[in-house]
């Protein structure tokens, strides 16, 4: 039986008896009517003439109602008040002194008590259902009587009313329901019953633990175990102490045997340090813990939605607590449990309790886990499959080892520019490539002493060597940029506009960047991470004296020749790519993508080896790297899409654009939505019908209101845009593709991946709404923070290979185009974005409005502000 059907069962139960008492009653108030005849104050002339009325039945109608039948009896047949007698339950008054309405009070407080509408609205949902024999008329009189108690008019929130009543009648904690019926209709709205059962709850665990001192392991049985135990218990008190057997109470419950002993509270045990195990279930790491006194094995409703929600089956058996407490099982899944030898189906219990993962004596006896070694502190360990001590927060000891680290390479974090050491990189150019010297663009005079102490900045630091003559000249843009977060001075950079003159004639370096799997690969379930920061990565990598003078900067003091490898050169990233992966390629426990260095170990000890050899490596190639943007032993780390930790690896926060859209407010809003769902529509089955209340709504004869059927079909688009059907994996193989778009109240991008079919699937969506400032942005400023702010969001993607930049904002076309070079005269802000677009090797692409819906919904319906991204942006303006 179920939780609901137990409750339901209890209510019934309950009203059984309060029927009996009330059909005692009935029986003493006809006695008493009985005796009342001979008593009669009413003159033989009256009572000849009055018709009689018959008796209350509590059984058959409402204290209510029959008083309102009387008074109306008492008033059609002209019966004066002071002559309408009655017989109070209440002795020792003489019935005969007693008016009409001297009774009313006692007889409505008995026999129509206070009703709680919370509570008369609870048994109305949970408790009608068509008993064996009853006719529909029977039926439907009982529904009618049954609602005449939950004042269903009063009701002015139908939503909140269906919402609270859903969640009411889905609790099964007594005391939770004894709270929520004492409060008033009007005073409980569903928000409010929520915090009343949370705090419920919370009470309850709080006085368990006050009272009893420590805390209390939850060690589940199935009602097998549950009865054995208790025929033990009750033999063994029958056997030893005779004279103890009144303690003992028997009772049928379900068929089955239960002894019920004396409450004696819940079972001590020593606070200790759970055993936790990481076990591989169908390819994703799962943190369980070990515990030999549960049998069977349980995972939290998060768990199963990491294992891509495996088809659940109804549970086998019933679990309880130590403290009899009935544990939720919403159902049973199979999943494949991997080790280095073998693979083994493991049944997993469902539960909504969070981060609750245990893994039970039946699959830790199959592993072969040694549970005596992980009790000593040992790393018990299974084929690919290692138990270790929780580590969710920071681990301190592991930092202070790191930083303690780093001073022993005290050059490695000089502040000083760093250069590889025996190397000169040669950037290729297509054969017909021509020399091509563009004269200095014109400096404002505000800027000129700024940019004439960066140029002396950079030529002492070996950066440029000045020169009289040259072939090759490129224009400089400078850039304003922030010193650091918490500095508010800022100092001009100098980049080279290379997208005109350069990009074109240079051979692109197609080096393979690495695919996803094979850095996840590296890192999955490694201890802590450590995320090392090159500083000013690409200038550490020294040009050949030929490149040197194909990339010199042509400025107002003259011309600079380019010693070290500059920022907006397309073929870049796939040069220093390949240089990364063959300086640490022997290293363990190292994966490098572009200029992200992740560092990580099976333990802190192999960590901390780790990062040491990567340090000695870095520091004998003489490159240099910012201490402070470095992160030290990190529980988990974002890369490549995906979260990393030691669970495994789990999705990022790809989705949260689509999850976190707010319901839209408007037709239009609506329309938006509708438009991106409908984008990817070959993808989603019965889309029309999960769909179609909102369809509906967009009708210009349907008036707008958006309840609860329109909030369940919008959820329901919601997450089938974020299942594996619609959101591609990320495959460097395929042509990639960022979509763009701009809102007065938000930004949104898509990355998505194009086929050889010309069908596109997203890989990620990202979305913000507007600060105050930005609203006030011109369209084609707010269009191009869209641009800005998808290649942020989505730089490890997009970085060092060529993708497709949409946009449906035409002037973007001729702004960004890759060939069209900065414009002199355009906006600062617009001609800084410019130059940060000049690192990417892309292709830009106009699509029309109507075809543009994927980003457009996610622009018009953010998911919320993006702190992280807006202080990025003041640091780059």
């Amino acid at each position: 039986m179920s939780e609901m059907g137990e409750i339901v069962e209890l209510f019934r139960k309950q009203m059984e008896v309060q029927q009996q008492q009330i059909e005692e009653q009935r029986k003493q108030i006809e006695k008493l009517l009985s005796f009342l005849g001979p008593v009669s104050a009413t003159p033989p002339a009256v009572a000849s003439s009055v018709p009689s009325f018959p008796a209350f039945d509590p059984t058959s109608e409402l204290w209510k109602e029959y008083w309102a039948r009387f008074k109306t009896f008492a008033g059609a047949n002209s019966i004066p008040a002071e002559n309408t007698l009655a017989v109070q339950q209440s002795p020792p008054k003489d019935i005969n002194e007693l008016s009409m309405e001297n009774i009313a009070e006692p007889m409505e407080n008995q026999y129509d008590p206070r009703r709680f509408v919370v509570r008369e609205r609870f048994k109305f949902w949970s408790d009608m259902q068509r008993k064996p024999g009853e006719t529909v008329q029977e039926l439907a009189a009982r529904i009618r009587q049954e609602a005449a108690t939950c004042d269903f008019a009063s009701i002015k929130d139908p939503q909140d009313e269906a919402l609270r009543t859903r969640f009411i009648c889905s609790i099964s904690n007594e005391a939770v329901l004894k709270a929520l019926f004492k409060i008033k209709d009007d005073d409980l709205s569903f928000n409010r019953a929520v915090q009343i059962a949370v705090e419920t709850e919370d009470a309850a665990h709080v006085a368990k633990e006050t009272v009893y001192g420590t805390k209390t392991k939850m060690v589940f049985k199935t009602d097998e175990e549950r009865l054995t135990n208790a025929k033990r218990q009750v033999q063994f008190l029958r056997e030893r102490w005779p004279y103890c057997s009144g303690m003992l109470e028997e009772k049928e419950i379900d068929g089955e045997y239960w002894p019920n002993f004396r409450e004696t509270g819940p079972q001590q045990f020593e606070d200790s340090e759970p055993i936790i195990q990481i076990l591989s279930l169908n390819g994703v790491q799962i943190e369980f813990e070990l515990d030999t006194g549960a049998r069977d094995n349980f995972c939290s409703y998060d768990v199963w939605t990491r294992l891509e929600k495996p088809k659940l089956k109804k549970p086998h058996s019933r679990y309880f607590s130590a403290t009899k407490e009935q544990l939720r099982i919403l159902g049973v899944c199979k999943v494949k449990a991997k080790t280095l030898h073998k693979l083994l189906p493991v049944e997993l219990n469902v539960t909504p309790l969070p981060q609750f993962n245990v893994l039970g004596r039946r699959t830790i006896r199959d592993l072969d886990i040694d549970v005596r070694a992980s009790l000593n502190g040992e790393s018990a360990s299974v084929g690919n499959v290692h138990a270790i001590r929780p580590h969710d927060e920071p681990n301190i000891a592991l930092q202070r080892a790191c930083k303690e680290l780093c001073n022993k390479f005290p050059d490695l974090f000089k502040p000083e520019l760093g250069c590889l050491k025996d190397f000169e990189l040669e950037i290729s150019f297509k054969p017909d490539a021509k020399p091509v010297f563009c004269k200095p663009r014109t400096v404002p005079y505000a800027i000129q002493e700024e940019l004439n102490q960066a140029y002396d900045a950079g030529i002492k630091q070996g950066v440029w060597v000045p020169v009289q003559f040259n072939d090759y000249g490129t224009p400089v843009v400078p850039v304003r940029k922030s010193l650091a977060q918490d500095q508010r001075k800022v100092t001009l950079r100098v980049c080279g506009d290379y997208s005109v003159k350069v990009n074109p004639q240079l051979e692109i370096h197609r080096h393979p960047m690495p695919l996803p799997e094979e850095l996840m690969r590296k890192l999955s379930g490694g201890y802590y991470f450590t995320k090392i920061d090159l500083a000013d990565a690409y200038t550490q990598i020294k040009l050949a004296p030929v490149s040197q003078r194909r990339l010199a900067l042509s400025t107002h003091r003259g011309v600079l020749l380019q010693t070290c490898l500059p920022f907006g050169i397309s073929s870049a990233p796939g040069y220093f790519q390949k240089i990364m992966e063959q300086l640490t390629s022997d290293l363990r426990g190292v994966a490098v993508y572009l200029d992200d260095i992740l560092v990580s170990g099976n333990n802190a000890e192999e960590h901390v080896q780790n990062l040491q050899a990567l340090f000695q490596r870095l520091s004998e190639k003489g490159l240099r790297c910012k201490l402070e943007k470095c992160s030290f032993a990190q529980p988990s780390v974002e890369y490549l899409g995906h979260v990393l930790s030691h669970h495994g690896v789990s999705k990022g926060s790809k989705v949260d654009a689509v999850m976190k859209m707010p319901p839209p407010s408007n037709v239009s809003r609506l329309r938006s939505f509708l438009g991106s769902v409908q984008f990817y529509s070959k993808f989603i089955p019965n889309l029309s019908v999960l769909a179609e209340p909102l369809t509906r709504l967009t009708r210009k004869d349907v008036p707008w209101a958006w309840t609860a059927k329109e909030q369940a079909s919008f959820q329901a688009l919601k997450d089938s845009l974020c299942t594996d059907a619609v959101l591609a994996h990320f495959d460097p193989s395929q042509q990639i593709g960022v979509s763009c778009d701009a809102s007065d109240v938000g930004i949104g991008a898509v990355l998505f991946h194009r086929y050889v079919d010309g069908s596109e699937r997203p890989t990620a969506n990202a979305s913000k709404t507007l600060t105050d400032a930005e609203r006030r942005y011109s369209q084609v400023e707010k269009e191009a923070l869209a641009v800005i702010f998808a290649l942020k969001k989505f730089h490890q993607f997009l970085y060092g290979r060529h993708f497709i930049l949409v946009t449906d904002h035409k002037p973007l076309v001729t702004l960004f185009g890759p060939t069209k070079g900065t414009p002199a005269l355009a906006a600062n802000r617009l001609a800084r974005w410019a130059l940060v677009l000049n690192q990417y090797d892309y292709s830009i692409e106009y699509r029309k409005t109507a075809e543009h819906s994927n980003a457009d919904a996610l622009s018009r319906l953010p998911a919320e502000d993006d702190p992280e991204f807006d202080e990025g942006k003041r640091r780059l303006m």
